[in-house]
């Protein structure tokens, strides 16, 4: 079951500094992604949950607000999950990301 992050102002997470990078800052051209059926270019080895957020368009955010992230078609160690705040994963090319958010009552 897909794990959960309260909101947070995704112009405070875009200035966090996610490079996409892996611990020791390699990276490699850009792969083509997935998120929320929108395709996109990244060009890191491994995504943060607060970057597979950033990049999924239209989302509400506020105190109220939980972002689910699951992913699939991921790489041989890891088909298939879910990232929480402060998780990577590694980036494959086709790789698909569903962000969805839910409002807590």
């Amino acid at each position: 079951m897909p794990q959960e992050m309260q909101s947070e102002d995704p112009d405070r997470v875009a200035s966090e500094g996610f490079d996409g990078g892996d611990e020791k800052g390699d990276r490699h051209g850009p792969v083509t992604i997935y998120v929320n059926m929108e395709s996109k270019q990244f060009a890191g080895r491994r995504i943060a949950f607060e970057q597979v957020v950033q990049l999924a368009s239209g989302l509400a955010h506020g105190p109220d607000v939980i972002y689910v992230v699951a992913y699939s078609k991921g790489s041989a160690q890891q088909r298939a999950g879910s990232l929480v705040a402060g998780q990577t994963t590694r980036v494959i090319n086709g790789m698909v990301f569903s962000v969805t958010v839910t409002i807590r009552s």
